[in-house]
């Protein structure tokens, strides 16, 4: 078959020059080693193609066509690089939709933060933030205002990534009441159109094996506790703990959520204007953060981070993103059940996350800075279609490798055939190419049999 094996240099068209030239140019008295780049480079294990079962379409057969990668440690800029080209991340797995080959083609999209079109819906997810936020509560839950109206505390802080128990909590629970999904599963349907589909069954297996174990010892523990001396009861707490925190780093969460590639930098030469330095330039009432407290990244602090949402000191949502060198990739949200429908914390962390890429490029103070990528546009799976909404956005034309606006009629979202969504049927929902700019060259090194070193020329 012709799909036998896609290799990652069929699948990129990276160039080779660099290493090609180093080679040239080594002396006759030197050993003949693989070229290396001279700069940081990226360490990526090259898997090929491979089929996998749909997180869209729910076909029976293993119907979805990826190219696949592992991403040992993955600089910022390469990982730009590999998503303008169609990749992404879950975890560190890095995988490339074939769409002439997949049964639901997948377009990455993206938009500009600065140009970002506040419509009805969204300006209505502000109110109600505010009207939540300005509700009276029981005294001693919330602070009064100048006016002596009763507040709550929003709170909003950026931390690295980490496999603790707070926010582990948060997300089986997410789980389990808006999907419908068994405690450590990872689901399809996110903010970010599901970049989790390609987590391996055997992952995902060895995490729920880990889960079961130590849900079936935990009656067995309690009894035994309360025979033993306190102080030995307290050594078991302190051990159970710890033990806890390993399981948590263990899960499919973890390798989903948690793990990243990308190599962290610290930043710290560019800060970010606040919300009220930097006012939105569709000049809403209330953004619903304006009275938050923030904690949040220099502008040039690249990787991954999880965003915090806390309302009166619990945490009510959490959002994980990439910061790129030109913008802000969504990768998931998830929030308490219990407030997250009814105030639409999905679509409110994105909000947030969109007015972060504006006053970041703003800081920035450079042109094409600020990108707001959402994942993967899915014209055949309807409930991936809200992404259109975030307007105007911009999808990859699979066709011609250029960004390209989506045609945005009097419909909530471009219309698309239920079914047989195919390369030329995109065409019909894509305007003109819009001004874009190059694309960074890649440039690679094989320093082992399916092992690349790559870093952008």
């Amino acid at each position: 078959s012709d799909l036998s094996h896609h290799s990652f240099l069929s699948q990129m068209a990276f160039t080779t020059e660099h290493a090609e030239h180093q080679a040239e140019h080594q002396s006759d008295d030197q050993p003949q080693t693989n070229a290396q780049p001279h700069r940081d480079v990226s360490l990526l294990e090259d898997h090929g193609m491979y089929r996998a079962e749909c997180g869209y379409c729910k076909r029976l057969e293993r119907s979805a066509v990826n190219a696949g990668m592992w991403a040992h440690v993955m600089y910022s800029d390469v990982y730009e690089a590999m998503m303008v080209r169609g990749w992404r991340r879950s975890g560190k797995w890095l995988y490339k939709p074939l769409n002439k080959h997949t049964c639901c083609p997948s377009l990455p999209i993206r938009l500009p933060s600065s140009t970002f079109e506040y419509s009805r819906e969204f300006r209505r997810v502000h109110a109600g933030v505010v009207k939540h936020l300005e509700a009276k509560e029981e005294e001693g839950r919330t602070e009064k205002d100048e006016e002596g109206t009763h507040r709550k505390k929003l709170g909003i802080a950026w931390v690295r990534p980490v496999a603790d128990e707070e926010t582990y909590a948060l997300y089986r629970r997410y789980q389990r009441v808006v999907h419908g999904e068994d405690d450590d599963d990872d689901d399809d349907d996110d903010g970010d159109g599901g970049d989790d589909d390609d987590v391996s069954g055997a992952e995902q297996e060895q995490g729920r094996q880990q889960e079961q174990g130590q849900d079936q010892g935990q009656e067995q523990s309690l009894k035994q506790e309360q025979e033993q001396p306190q102080q030995q009861q307290k050594n078991n707490k302190k051990r159970k703990e710890k033990e806890d925190a390993v399981d948590v780093a263990n899960t499919s969460y973890a390798r989903f959520l948690v793990d990243s590639p990308l190599v962290p930098t610290k930043g710290g030469t560019s800060r970010v204007p606040s919300p009220v330095e930097s006012a939105n330039p569709q000049k809403l009432e209330r953004p619903s953060w304006l009275d938050a407290t923030f904690d949040e990244p220099p502008a040039d602090a690249m990787g991954s981070w999880h965003i915090q949402y806390r309302l009166d000191g619990d945490l009510v949502a959490v959002s994980v993103v990439d910061v790129l060198p030109c913008g802000v990739s969504s990768v998931y949200a998830l929030y308490d059940p219990d407030i997250g429908r009814k105030l639409q914390l999905g679509k409110f962390t994105s909000l947030y996350e969109l007015d972060f890429s504006r006053r970041r490029a703003i800081a920035l103070g450079k042109e094409n800075s600020d990108y707001y990528y959402l994942g993967f546009y899915i014209p055949s799976c309807p409930k991936m279609r809200y992404k259109a909404t975030y307007r105007p956005s911009e999808l990859l034309c699979p066709v011609t490798q250029a960004w390209r606006k989506i045609k945005h009629d009097s419909t909530p979202m471009p219309h698309a055939p239920a079914d047989d969504m195919t390369i030329q049927d995109i065409e019909r929902i894509l305007d003109a190419p819009c001004t874009h700019q190059p694309k960074e060259s890649l440039e690679v090194a094989q320093i082992g049999p399916s092992v690349l070193a790559v870093s952008v020329g």
